[in-house]
């Protein structure tokens, strides 16, 4: 709809500043140069040639003339490019024969084929001057620790920042940041979450900002700002010593903890409005920090989040028309039992809709802030994250909400009101559904396995258990199941896994649960029991039983992922019986576990070597095939790229993947005969 279109374009204008688009990489929507002429930005419109697309001579031209006939009454259009990245540009002649006002542009093209009348290229113009595949949520370097030397390379919002501090931008003239949102390219960007995503835009693809887009808010905003890089405000770094970075486009700016002044710094064009307040103390509370300029101030602050407790539901209308073109975007977000938004807070969310409107994303939302290269996700890494919902041209009212394990779910209600046509000129029947074919969409797998047996009967009523602590809780709630559910057996890991998620959630809510939340949670357990009774089945050993069934309590009920358990099943019965289960602790570590063998290495090629030391001496094909192939069996090992930091034209060679076990897991390595040369 063309809502977003004015959504994104008043963002660029009034909060960046913006005052250049290049509509990459063909013409665009006529709405987009209407509202260029209206916000004051200056267009260099692009015609379709890009890496060497194979046009004639004759459709370049009719495509030329067509964008230049329907666009040139546009006083935002400054410049007509003639091609990006590519050999095979339009000749600059047929741009000169419809319009001779105008600046002829081209990018990265090579052989001379944009023509005689082209005087400003990237040589000159810096359109693409600035870009970073940054991925929102990959914060810093301990949430991924990727340092990169190619900007093809995803990495961190704070190395993003680095680097652009750091590199040869020595004043902000005539350049262009590319780009504003990320998007779907089919182009694979090394150490990527995801495959075909594009992750160069300052907003990700649910428009919510990555730290980059407050750089540049800061260097051409209007308005005052300022903006604490939030990366190490949180408990888990409380009483160690980092750097906070803050952006602001004040003359000085004061940071304070807890009221306590830190120091001074003034941004400024040297430093692209980024300070940093060295060795600064994590406490708990409230970081601040005070900008002023010209006798005005302007404060911000980041308060210390506590464990996440409920999910707030928004949408961008609560009232739509029920028209089939009408949709709403809904955000969720995670937060304390103050209200206070949860850093890095990426559990996995169900989304259910009820009312004259479906989903048009998925109904489940599981983080791919772990993932490398894959093809299945939602490129969601950490709240806040969005859907979109469609009306099905019906009136009535929606309501969305959005649940998680062990947490308050958040609903949120829209209206949507008859749509009144006017049939006064023409007379157009309402469109039905008889004989309509939906449209093809990848779909990711969250469907169940049916007749999941219930353990634990679902619950109507709701809970006000009064005020207690964690233990009491546990207590409380393990009584009322088991009371409801007595031939229960209450000693599983699964329920323990269960009372705990309870009690934290009731010590969050002050002792209340409703019995959505209740069930919500209760499916899963049932759907994890279904999955680790098949497990106590198996051949497999003792010690690595155990350690499954802490991975899918921890998994399903904990986590909240919507698991398969006849997929599940099917794996469980391609792990070979048999074999040497190592568990990987350090030099420092004193376990005796009976049935394992003990590795001081967390590599899975040296935990192989444990068991088997001939090994070592493998083929390297051989030893892939080895890694590949246990890796899979074992969900306590995790692979990540290592990178060689070479480019090939647009790819990045990998140079191998890295296997590593968690501390202290049991790792299943199988009979020599499954991984012999």
């Amino acid at each position: 709809p063309k809502w977003i279109g004015v959504m994104d374009y008043t963002d660029m204008a009034e909060n960046l500043n913006y005052n250049f688009v290049k509509t990459a990489h063909y013409p665009n929507d006529k709405l987009v140069y209407e509202l260029a002429d209206k916000l004051g930005i200056v267009i260099d419109e692009e015609s379709p040639s890009i890496n060497n697309q194979e046009f004639s001579v004759e459709v370049q031209e009719q495509q030329m003339k067509e964008m230049i006939r329907r666009d040139r009454n546009h006083p935002s259009i400054m410049f007509w490019s003639m091609g990006n990245e590519t050999n095979h540009a339009v000749d600059s002649k047929f741009a000169v024969a419809e319009d001779t006002t105008r600046i002829l542009t081209a990018c990265k093209v090579t052989d001379g084929s944009a023509g005689a009348f082209v005087k400003h290229t990237n040589e000159n113009l810096a359109l693409e001057a600035l870009s970073g595949f940054t991925i929102r949520g990959w914060n810093n370097l301990d949430i991924n620790d990727l340092k990169l030397t190619d900007r093809h390379q995803s990495g961190t919002d704070g190395h993003e920042l680095s680097m652009i501090k750091a590199g040869e931008v020595s004043e902000i003239g005539n350049l262009g940041n590319w780009l504003y949102g990320d998007h779907g390219a089919d182009k694979d960007y090394f150490n990527s979450p995801l495959q075909h995503v594009d992750p160069s835009g300052i907003v990700d693809v649910y428009r919510i900002p990555k730290f980059t887009y407050y750089l540049w808010q800061a260097i051409c905003g209007k308005n005052l700002m300022v903006f604490i890089q939030p990366s190490y405000w949180r408990p888990q770094y409380v009483g160690l010593k980092e750097d906070i970075s803050v952006n602001s486009n004040c003359d000085k700016v004061e940071l304070k903890v807890n009221g306590v002044s830190k120091g001074f710094q003034s941004p400024d064009q040297s430093n692209l409005n980024c300070v940093t307040f060295n060795n600064i103390l994590i406490e708990k509370g409230i970081i601040s920090a005070v900008g002023t300029k010209g006798g005005k101030t302007i404060q911000t602050e980041v308060v210390m989040a506590g464990e996440p407790a409920k999910i707030v539901v928004t949408g961008s209308q609560n009232k739509v028309k029920a028209d089939r073109g009408s949709v709403v975007i809904i955000t969720a977000d995670i937060v304390d039992s103050r209200g206070i938004h949860v850093q890095g807070a990426n559990n996995s969310i169900k989304w259910t809709l009820t009312g004259p409107a479906t989903l048009v994303g998925p109904s489940v939302y599981e983080s791919d802030i772990n993932k490398h290269h894959e093809i299945d996700g939602v490129w969601y890494m950490e709240m806040p994250v969005s859907n979109v919902i469609r009306s099905t041209g019906k009136p009535g009212k929606i309501n969305v909400s959005v649940s998680s394990s062990g947490l308050a779910s958040g609903t949120f209600d829209i209206e949507a009101e008859e749509l009144e046509s006017d049939n006064s000129v023409i007379v157009e029947p309402v469109l039905q559904d008889e004989g309509r074919i939906g449209v093809s969409k990848i779909l990711l797998k969250v469907n169940r396995l049916d007749d999941v047996p219930r353990e634990i009967k679902m619950n109507y009523d709701e809970l006000n258990l009064g005020s207690s602590d964690k233990h009491g809780y546990i207590k409380i709630i393990k009584d009322y199941i088991f009371k409801n559910n007595p031939s229960l057996d209450t000693a599983t890991i699964e329920f323990r896994t269960l009372g705990d998620l309870f009690s934290s959630q009731l010590l969050n809510s002050g002792g209340h649960l409703n019995a959505n939340d209740f069930n919500f949670n209760i499916d899963h357990y049932n759907n994890c029991r279904l999955i680790n009774s098949y497990i106590n089945s198996t051949k497999l050993p003792p010690l690595f039983k155990e350690g499954l069934k802490r991975y899918y309590s921890d998994a399903i009920i904990k986590k909240g992922s919507e698991k398969n358990a006849g997929e599940e099943m099917n794996w469980l019965n391609w792990i070979p019986s048999g074999g040497t289960v190592v568990i990987y602790q350090d030099e420092k570590a004193n376990v005796n576990l009976k049935g394992a063998i003990l590795s001081k290495n967390s590599g899975l090629a040296d935990i192989i070597a444990v068991v088997y030391p001939k090994f070592a001496n493998f083929s390297q094909e051989a030893k892939e095939r080895a890694l590949i192939f246990i890796s899979k069996m074992n969900p306590y090992i995790h692979s990540a790229s290592i990178s060689d930091q070479n480019r090939a034209g647009d790819n990045i060679r990998q140079n191998n993947i890295s296997y590593d076990a968690e501390k202290g897991q049991p790792i299943l390595i199988p009979l020599l005969k499954f991984i012999s040369e």
